[in-house]
């Protein structure tokens, strides 16, 4: 019996290694500078930590999220439920807010 249960639990053990390579979202960490893209002179900065938490700092206000990439976007799910998502770039990300406006984020350093 030992020997049947043996192949399925090497696949099991591949298949969530794939799953979390996958899902490796370290590249993303660090601090990105970000402008709001009809208004010059506004801006603010995002923090992505490896642990998955982060922070949305403005002149005004603090936000802090987890963060988690998938596929192309950057789901950013605040504390008090919400979820903002963005588009990931060469060199950062887009977040697109309604009624505010959309801000182009660049990576400043990375983790």
């Amino acid at each position: 019996m030992k020997t049947e249960k043996t192949p399925v639990l090497i696949l099991i053990i591949l298949i969530l290694s794939l799953l979390a390579a996958c899902s490796d979202q370290t590249g993303m960490a660090g601090k990105y500078k970000g402008s709001e893209e009809n208004i010059p002179g506004v801006y603010s900065q995002i923090e992505l930590k490896d642990n998955g938490e982060g922070i949305w700092e403005t002149e005004i206000d603090l936000v802090r999220f987890r963060w988690k990439v998938r596929g192309d976007e950057l789901w950013l799910h605040t504390k008090t439920g919400g979820v903002i998502t963005g588009t990931i770039t060469a060199d950062g990300f887009i977040i697109e807010l309604p009624n505010v406006g959309v801000y182009i984020f660049s990576k400043q350093t990375p983790y």
